[in-house]
């Protein structure tokens, strides 16, 4: 009954990851379009585009950022239990190895993610604009993206755990 239920909240979670991931690859259009318009107002008009560094800026951080939780879904992330995998060790060995460096993760973002969640709300509180350009953006929809990313690596370690103690609790140790 608990494996069912934590084989739930892994499928779910997993599902949200991969419609974030699709919804970053779209982040590449605007992208594009912006980066595009920039050089040819820069270059062909000399009249560079206020908004575009700030907008390409932004738009390249999204994918940079809130990818993350999908490197770890899909355990393309550089980590050093990659070492210890390399010397065949049972899966049962290798999910509590996971488990150590799943609480490791969920323990720093969830330290890190109520001071990110009040930097967030200070910003929006006061308004906070950017004074790096005359455009003076408004620089709270930026630090969204640490706290969302904190999140979705909370989500993912959460998953993680999971995939993990569904592996040391219904696999064989072979190695004994």
């Amino acid at each position: 009954m608990i494996i069912s239920i934590v084989q739930f909240i892994v499928k779910l979670f997993d599902a949200i990851n991969r419609i974030v991931t699709k919804g970053l690859a779209w982040a590449i259009y605007p992208l594009i379009v912006i980066v595009v318009i920039e050089v040819v107002a820069r270059y062909l008009f000399a009249v560079p585009v206020i908004w575009a560094r700030d907008v390409s800026l932004w738009l390249y951080m999204l994918p940079f950022m809130l990818s993350a939780a999908h490197y770890y879904h899909r355990k393309k992330h550089i980590a050093a239990e990659d070492l210890l995998y390399a010397t065949r060790m049972s899966p049962r060995i290798q999910a509590l190895i996971d488990v150590v460096h799943y609480l490791f993760l969920l323990s720093v973002a969830i330290l890190v993610l109520e001071p990110a969640i009040r930097q967030m709300q200070l910003s929006i509180r006061f308004r906070e604009a950017s004074t790096i350009t005359i455009w003076r953006p408004l620089l709270w929809p930026v630090r969204a993206i640490i706290p969302i990313t904190l999140v979705m690596l909370i989500l993912q370690g959460v998953s993680g755990l999971g995939h993990a103690f569904v592996t040391i609790f219904s696999s064989r140790d072979d190695h004994k």
